[in-house]
C-alpha cells in the first residue's frame, strides 16, 4: 500500500505522542530531585529539556496555524503534575494534522512566519512537521541519556520501529 505524504506526517505525529508518553511515564516515577538535578547536555537537566521540547512543539504548531510568536511560550513544567501539558501539546499537533491532512496539497503548502528574532521565513508544512518531530526525537534521546546517568535502567524504547511493531 502506498501512503500519501499527509498520511506519513500523521503517522509520525502519532508516533511522537506515543514516544513522549513513554518518556513522561518514566519521568512520573522519578523523585523530584532527580527531575531537577543538573545534568549537562544541550540543556542543564531533564526539566529544561522537556520544557524545550514543549516550547518547540508549541511554537511550531502556532506557526502552522499562521501565528508567529516573538518569544517562547515560557510556561515552566516544574513538577510531575504538569507533565500532562507536554503530552497535550503533542496531541494538539497531531489533531491539527488530522484535521487538515485530507487536503491533497496540504503538505506542500507554504507557511510564512517570523522566527523569534523577527526574521521572515517560509517553509512547506511537511518541512516544518518533519523538522519539529525530528527535533523532539533528538531531545528525547538526550533525556534517555540523562535518565541512564541517574541510574534509571527501566527505560522503554522510543524508536519509530518499536512504535510500528507495537501498533501492529
Amino acid at each position: 500500500m502506498q501512503k500519501e505524504v499527509s498520511d506519513i506526517l500523521v503517522e509520525k505525529a502519532e508516533y511522537n505522542v506515543w514516544a513522549n508518553k513513554r518518556i513522561v511515564d518514566v519521568l512520573s516515577c522519578l523523585k523530584p530531585e532527580q527531575l531537577t538535578q543538573k545534568i549537562e547536555s544541550s540543556f542543564t537537566g531533564i526539566y529544561p529539556t522537556i520544557f524545550h521540547i514543549w516550547n518547540a512543539e508549541n511554537i511550531w504548531l502556532e506557526r502552522l496555524q499562521g501565528i508567529s510568536l516573538n518569544s517562547w511560550p515560557s510556561r515552566d513544567i516544574n513538577d510531575k503534575d504538569n507533565l500532562h501539558e507536554f503530552i497535550q501539546t503533542s496531541k494538539l499537533f497531531l489533531e491539527f494534522l488530522e484535521k487538515n491532512y485530507r487536503q491533497k496539497e496540504f503538505p506542500f503548502s507554504e507557511i510564512s512566519y517570523s522566527n523569534l528574532k523577527g526574521d521572515f521565513m517560509s517553509n512547506s508544512v511537511y518541512e516544518i512537521v518533519l523538522h519539529c518531530l525530528n527535533h523532539s526525537a533528538y531531545h528525547r534521546g538526550q533525556i534517555v541519556t540523562m535518565l541512564r546517568q541517574l541510574g534509571v535502567t527501566d527505560i522503554p524504547s522510543t524508536d519509530f520501529i518499536a512504535y510500528l511493531r507495537e501498533r501492529e
